[in-house]
C-alpha cells in the first residue's frame, strides 16, 4: 500500500470513504489542499495533526514531492485554522 493511500485510509477511519489517495497526491503536488470535494479538503487539512511526519515524508518521497511543497501544505493548514504541529516548523 502506498503512503498516500495509508494517509487517506487513516484520515477516513471515523468518517467513511471521503478522502482518496488521489486527493492526497494532488494536494502534495500543489502544496495546497485541492481534494475533489469540500468535505475531503476539510478532513485532509488535519493531515499534520493526524499523521506522523515520517508517513507524510514517505508519501512525499514516493511521489517525488519536495519538502518545500509539504511546508506550503502545512502553512495552508494553518491558514485554515488547524493548530500548529510540534513536528513541523
Amino acid at each position: 500500500m502506498s503512503a498516500e493511500s495509508m494517509i487517506a485510509t487513516h484520515i477516513n477511519v471515523p468518517y467513511g470513504s471521503v478522502v482518496t489517495s488521489k486527493d492526497v497526491e494532488a494536494s502534495f503536488r500543489k502544496g495546497a489542499f485541492c481534494a475533489a470535494s469540500v468535505e475531503a479538503n476539510a478532513l485532509l487539512s488535519a493531515l499534520f495533526v493526524e499523521c506522523s511526519r515520517s508517513l507524510i515524508e514517505r508519501a512525499a518521497s514516493e511521489l517525488d514531492v519536495p519538502l518545500e511543497r509539504l511546508l506550503m501544505l502545512y502553512n495552508d493548514s494553518l491558514r485554515m485554522g488547524l493548530p500548529e504541529s510540534q513536528d513541523w516548523p
